[in-house]
């Protein structure tokens, strides 16, 4: 009803009819908890409200954990350094961008959006394995910049915030390749 938060979890498949032998492939498509999108599977965007990937012309999408309305993870590469991708809660909290294709990552810019200014943890990991470690004290506009000494080939970035006195939100991520 109107007002209340839900906490429920989109499958892909009906466990209560779906034969015995097949329980173990039904997929977690999507997870929600107290209203927010906690979890959103990779090509299941459309059952995850807040997560709201837009594809551009290389096929770079990008999902969130959450979003706060018009605030969807697709502006945090936009280019436009005045929109930005807003979780809309406190950590944790982390936002995808999936280039397309596997491609060799030489670093990461990211640009902070965030008030009060505070000490902050992101993790930053490419196809699941952690690369860099950003802690410290930040402000909105701060560009953290990452260069990596040896770069990594995969396809999916995350950007993971453990720790901030705000809402988790992002300005810019830009995504440094050798292509």
């Amino acid at each position: 009803t109107p007002g209340r938060f839900a906490d429920l979890v989109v499958l892909s498949d009906n466990l209560l009819t779906v034969a015995a032998d097949a329980i173990p492939d039904v997929e977690v498509l999507m997870t929600m908890i107290g209203g927010t999108t906690e979890f959103c599977a990779v090509g299941a965007e459309a059952f995850c409200p807040g997560s709201n990937p837009q594809d551009d012309s290389a096929g770079v999408t990008a999902t969130a954990s959450s979003s706060a309305a018009g605030q969807g993870p697709e502006l945090a590469f936009d280019g436009d350094p005045e929109s930005l991708w807003s979780a809309g809660a406190h950590p944790t909290q982390w936002i995808e961008i999936d280039l397309g294709e596997p491609q060799e990552i030489t670093g990461f810019v990211l640009l902070v959006s965030q008030s009060p200014d505070g000490s902050t943890v992101h993790a930053i990991s490419v196809d699941g394995v952690d690369v860099a470690t950003l802690d410290g004290d930040t402000a909105n506009g701060h560009e953290l910049v990452v260069a990596l000494d040896t770069p990594v080939t995969g396809q999916a970035v995350r950007v993971t915030t453990t720790q901030s006195p705000s809402w988790v939100a992002w300005y810019e991520i830009e995504i440094g390749t050798s292509e």
